[in-house]
């Protein structure tokens, strides 16, 4: 569009051209959004799966350190079980 073209425009067809630019642009801000709160929610969900998974790998070592330890106290066993589950 050149500025000639919109010179020539009278005011109705410019408040007419100016809400359907608006109506597209929101458009695309909200699907924007929408993409963007899906990204970081599927993130968001990986990230407390490698939570869970830090946490019981943390209960497995502590669990073979009693083990050791202890040498074999069926506490220290069942901590090691917990954690595999």
């Amino acid at each position: 569009m050149s500025v000639s073209f919109l010179k020539k425009m009278s005011i109705k067809n410019k408040l007419q051209l100016s809400s359907i630019v608006l109506f597209i642009l929101f458009l695309v801000i909200g699907a924007t959004l929408l993409l963007g709160y899906r990204h970081v929610s599927g993130q968001a969900s990986v990230a407390n799966a490698f939570d869970r998974q830090t946490m019981n790998l943390q209960m497995i070592l502590r669990g073979v350190n009693e083990v050791i330890v202890t040498e074999g106290s069926p506490a220290s066993v069942e901590i090691v079980e917990k954690g595999v589950i």
